[in-house]
């Protein structure tokens, strides 16, 4: 953790995180963070635990499936996770916005008990 981060950088970092569309589009944000730091997250592994968590709800398993990609391309423009060129089947969270994610998760550090991943 950087000097200042919860004061100075987690702040301005959060801006991406409040102009995501939707309640389930931050939902799915933070749940990425339950991740190790550094973890490359499987895209379709990823997808099935969003509908798993009944964060993802559609009687049509093609049409939840693509809506969980479509959400991951959101929070990839939203660079709020990251692909990386050879690897196009996962995705990362960086270290810094995984940190915002759990700082957002514990009321802005208010509850750092909050939340089980750290």
């Amino acid at each position: 953790e950087f000097s200042g981060m919860e004061d100075e950088i987690l702040p301005i970092l959060k801006y991406s995180y409040d102009n995501l569309k939707s309640e389930q589009l931050r939902l799915c944000f933070k749940y990425c963070a339950l991740f190790p730091e550094d973890y490359k997250i499987e895209k379709c592994d990823l997808v099935d635990y969003w509908i798993g968590e009944g964060i993802i709800i559609d009687g049509n398993k093609d049409r939840a499936e693509n809506q969980g990609y479509e959400i991951i391309g959101s929070l990839v423009r939203s660079c709020l996770l990251m692909e990386e060129a050879l690897e196009v089947e996962t995705v990362k969270m960086h270290d810094v916005v995984r940190e915002m994610a759990l700082w957002i998760a514990s009321d802005f550090g208010e509850r750092k008990d909050n939340f089980v991943a750290q």
